[in-house]
């Protein structure tokens, strides 16, 4: 039983090991590419927050400048933000002015408004206004390196890719609180959304490495070919997926899965460009938020890989790699049940004693860091800090509970860590 567990919990992550490191190659731009800034329209669904709007909204303009996409395409959902967002446009142009890198003139800037406070449907209506092969979608808290259309776009020098990914990180906030013990607190808010989205960057590029696949491109921000969204298929599916047999439905959330899954039935291949300029900075919930946008992604998870393990079912023949070592132990990674489990099974085995045991303990702990070593790599104060002090570990297993409650909640859609029904116009 405790060789069964053992493998069952870590052979995944130690096999991704070798495709992560061994296997995975980015796409590199060609001496002669076909595909440029001009070919590329970037979406984003906005809807009007007070606490973050004017910050991050405002950057997420002006890197979106900085790479002269073609088009940028703004959709909110009410006529009031749409007129805050085009003073935001004329502040960030006006800081921009003095930067020969930003050419304004080659940029289409419009604003469009969607009727209802849906991102799905906002994106739709993007989608339809773009004219451009390619299109970026981005959420209104996400920042471009100076030269990620460039390298974006180069996976597509591959015809057979429909879809690319890209990498993410956690910008870390300045700390607000005074005291010493506020300042801690808040930087392990951030520390741990900063892990979560290494966590599923490690995954993305192992399953990618392994056979193309991944268990979802992260609707952060990517690039797909307007070929494939702009098929009234694909738009009339997307507006109105269901789950649980037609149950429960239609879903506002989970968009990223469906273009994930659709792509993968389609044929297309999906790349994953885990490159520095390919990296996304973004932000995330503090706290209660941050709480509730993992009990969102949890529940996201039990739908969308068990309609690709059971209601789709592509992956099983085109990424068994990807079937295996994400879309399977992701519905059960439940870390204290497994810790639990292990240590307990092996004080059954007839070779068991407590200096093995103190052994296995350490491994089980120390494991846990392998899918964030980039992360204290590039902040080798947070192991001290959140790591070697247990409490990262506490929150593995709180995120544990956390995850059964969302199995047993799967058919909750709401979009925690926004209240939508908040940012209607009055």
């Amino acid at each position: 039983m405790f060789i069964g567990l053992f493998i069952g919990r870590y052979s995944p992550t130690i096999v991704g090991l070798f495709f992560f490191f061994r296997r995975y190659q980015p796409s590199k731009p060609p001496e002669k590419p076909t595909w440029f800034a001009k070919d590329v329209t970037c979406i984003i669904p906005s809807i009007y927050d007070k606490e973050i709007y004017l910050s991050d909204l405002g950057e997420c303009i002006k890197t979106s400048f900085q790479n002269s996409f073609a088009e940028i395409i703004i959709v909110t959902n009410s006529e009031a933000t749409r007129k805050r967002i085009e003073d935001i446009e004329t502040q960030v142009l006006n800081d921009l002015g003095k930067d020969p890198s930003c050419k304004r003139s080659n940029v289409n800037f419009q604003v469009r408004v969607c009727p209802v406070t849906n991102k799905r449907e906002q994106l739709v209506i993007g989608i339809k206004a773009a004219k451009t092969e390619l299109i970026v979608f981005a959420d209104d808290h996400v920042f471009f390196k100076p030269q990620f259309v460039t390298d974006v776009t180069s996976v597509f020098e591959n015809p057979l890719v429909g879809l690319c990914g890209t990498r993410k990180s956690v910008r870390r906030q300045a700390l607000k609180a005074t005291t010493f013990w506020g300042k801690y607190w808040e930087r392990y808010w951030n520390f741990l959304g900063s892990t979560y989205l290494a966590q599923n960057d490690f995954r993305a590029r192992c399953t990618n490495a392994a056979d193309g696949g991944v268990n979802v491109v992260s609707g952060r921000a990517l690039i797909v070919r307007r070929k494939i969204v702009q098929d009234p298929k694909f738009i009339s599916k997307y507006l109105d997926e269901r789950f649980f047999f037609g149950r429960f439905g239609p879903l506002n959330s989970d968009d990223d899965n469906f273009l994930t899954r659709w792509v993968t039935k389609e044929g297309w291949e999906i790349k994953i460009q885990d490159t520095y300029e390919a990296t996304v900075e973004t932000t995330l919930g503090q706290q209660h938020k941050f709480i509730g946008q993992c009990l969102r992604w949890a529940r996201t998870t039990y739908r969308s890989n068990l309609c690709s393990l059971l209601t789709d079912r592509t992956v099983w023949w085109r990424q068994p790699w990807t079937v295996w070592l994400a879309l399977i132990p992701t519905l059960f990674n439940l870390s204290f049940p497994w810790d639990v489990a292990i240590v307990y099974t092996f004080t059954q085995c007839e070779w068991y004693s407590r200096k093995c045991a103190l052994l296995l303990c350490a491994f089980q702990f120390f494991f846990k860091c392998i899918k964030n070593m980039g992360h204290f790599y590039l902040y080798p104060k947070d192991f001290f800090l959140y790591f070697l002090i247990p409490l990262y570990l506490m929150f593995a297993w709180f995120h544990s509970f956390l995850k059964a409650y969302a199995a047993l909640t799967f058919y909750v859609t709401d979009w925690t860590g926004r209240k939508l029904d908040s940012h209607d116009e009055t």
